[in-house]
């Protein structure tokens, strides 16, 4: 069963280097195609979890997918395809950001699966920690569009599908030694 769940998320990680690499063989709208068949795969799986309480929101992103794909077919145009990193960082932020104004937060929701109970400066921690998630996204989003638009695609494949998982990974792990740093042993999981 894991194989599957790779399959569902590989694709989607791996997107800046598929397009990178099958761009000399294939359209941009045939690869927008791909796109749409590995997003509804994607979201018959069950990561859904976590947009529980925000269903609507699921709805509109959908709705924004169906848009962008739609428009990438419409155009052919690379430059567009290449836009869709920054696209879903901006999706992803728009989901952060909104569960700042609807509590619980994305990071308490995550911590919950784990600590049903949660103290008040658990929430109060997991609040900051949203918002600085959502600092790191807006950032990788206007950084993902500047490289679609301006860059060589080389670097667009480069900063989207290597830097930006390495500075993810840093911020994921930075924040996890901070915790573990700050809280002691018994707040790392």
């Amino acid at each position: 069963m894991r194989w599957l769940a790779a399959a569902r998320i590989v694709p989607l990680v791996a997107y800046p280097l598929i397009v990178y690499f099958a761009l000399d063989y294939i359209e941009a709208k045939y690869l927008a195609l791909l796109l749409l068949v590995v997003l509804v795969v994607r979201y018959r799986s069950k990561a859904r979890v976590f947009m529980r309480g925000m269903e609507h929101a699921a709805w509109i992103g959908a709705a924004v997918m169906a848009l962008f794909i739609a428009a990438v077919w419409w155009s052919n145009d690379e430059y567009l395809l290449r836009l869709y990193p920054a696209l879903m960082a901006t999706m992803v932020l728009t989901a952060f950001a909104y569960t700042l104004r609807r509590p619980p937060s994305m990071i308490e929701r995550f911590a919950r699966l784990q600590h049903d109970d949660l103290p008040p400066e658990a929430v109060a921690y997991t609040r900051r920690v949203t918002q600085v998630w959502c600092l790191f996204l807006l950032v990788n989003a206007a950084i993902a569009a500047y490289s679609a638009l301006f860059l060589s695609r080389a670097a667009w494949a480069f900063y989207c599908g290597f830097l930006s998982y390495v500075l993810m990974g840093v911020l994921f792990v930075g924040e996890w030694l901070f915790r573990r740093y700050r809280y002691g042993k018994e707040a790392v999981s």
